[in-house]
């Protein structure tokens, strides 16, 4: 990262696009992070780890591999023991030539300039992942599946430097200390003609009932089950909407609200209007959702 590199812009502080990010996550859920230089550029490979937790945008052919049938501006490899969980590495590739929709090459930018990716933005996104958490269907989160181009609406599009509630909700269930939040806990069923399915991959999320604001949210398992951690105590409205069926989580999120729809699809719901949610306790809510 500390090379020039074609995809980003010269002149631009990739220096404090790192140290930026890094600290943003840090404040959020009291996590330390020990950089250290490293001669590799290539990310590990599939099969194994090599123990190094790599930031690169080197043009290697295992990084470029990453990007072999997408656009997307960066990717993060995530090694972790499927027993308990726990991650022994993360890998984060930026994307060494970044193109758009119609194929036109993009850069990466920290001064705003139009139709460029800001950098810090997109490493504040792949520093989730390697944290360990999922897309976000949240509209404005920094671990939304989407990432605009500066000058969008004549805007920077610097605002996933900030971490939203949910950003901060989901870190705080994985990291830190949960003594001053709290759970919501449930089970969703899908009424089909007398029959109760699991309404699985379904978006579940919370607003404060005074402002409004998306606080945190979470999916549904196969099993229609849920829980929503890091959640500061409060008193909440629950809502949940259908996800595409049959498709990955971050396929599902990436689709529009035309391609959501399935054979088992439902409108959006409130299936709670006046949640407490308490410190050190975890809220129980179970739903039935039927035809309208």
């Amino acid at each position: 990262m500390t090379s020039p590199n074609a995809s980003i812009k010269a002149g631009s502080d990739v220096a404090g696009a790192i140290h930026g990010a890094l600290a943003t996550w840090s404040a959020a859920a009291n996590i330390n992070f020990l950089e250290v230089p490293s001669n590799l550029q290539s990310i590990s490979s599939a099969s194994h780890g090599d123990g190094v937790n790599l930031i690169t945008v080197a043009a290697t052919n295992e990084n470029l591999a990453m990007f072999s049938d997408e656009s997307s501006p960066a990717r993060t490899r995530v090694f972790y023991d499927t027993d308990s969980g726990e991650i022994s590495e993360a890998d984060i590739v930026i994307n060494p030539f970044p193109y758009s929709l119609d194929g036109a090459p993009l850069e990466f930018s920290t001064d705003g300039s139009p139709g460029t990716y800001d950098l810090q933005s997109t490493l504040t996104h792949e520093l989730g992942h390697l944290l360990g958490l999922n897309h976000s269907s949240v509209i404005g989160a920094t671990m939304n599946a989407t990432q605009a181009l500066n000058g969008t609406f004549g805007l920077p599009a610097i605002s996933e430097r900030t971490l939203s509630e949910s950003d901060r909700a989901a870190v705080k269930s994985v990291y830190g200390p949960r003594n001053d939040t709290g759970s919501i806990d449930g089970r969703i069923l899908n009424n089909q003609q007398g029959n109760l399915l699991p309404a699985a991959r379904a978006h579940v999320w919370i607003e404060d009932v005074v402002s409004g604001r998306v606080m945190a949210s979470g999916v549904t398992s196969p099993n229609g089950q849920f829980n929503i951690g890091g959640i500061v105590p409060g008193i909440y409205r629950v809502l949940t909407e259908n996800l595409a069926a049959g498709v990955s989580e971050d396929e599902s999120l990436n689709l529009d609200a035309e391609h959501r729809s399935s054979g088992q699809s439902f409108r959006a719901v409130e299936i709670a209007s006046g949640l407490r949610v308490a410190a050190n306790k975890t809220a129980a809510i179970n739903y039935i959702l039927v035809p309208p």
